[in-house]
């Protein structure tokens, strides 16, 4: 993961703004592509080398995301 800066998270944030309003009715997947992809990628610029997603565990089902500051491949 690259260092990680606030300011800049912040402006990346503002840029996206009207997106991440725009998406009030849409479906889960719509959302996990459009939204929460758009925050962990490009606002706070985790590596998808290092996120695994629909991981199961254990009892607790599957988690969306799975996030490792190391590569995990």
């Amino acid at each position: 993961m690259t260092e990680f800066k606030i300011d800049l998270a912040f402006l990346a944030l503002q840029k996206n703004q009207e997106l991440l309003s725009s998406l009030t009715n849409e479906n889960e997947d719509t959302t996990r592509l459009k939204a929460i992809d758009t925050i962990f990628f490009d606002i706070l610029n985790w590596n998808k080398e290092n996120v695994v997603t629909e991981k199961y565990c254990r009892e607790e089902g599957y988690a969306d995301y799975v996030f490792y500051f190391t590569d995990v491949r």
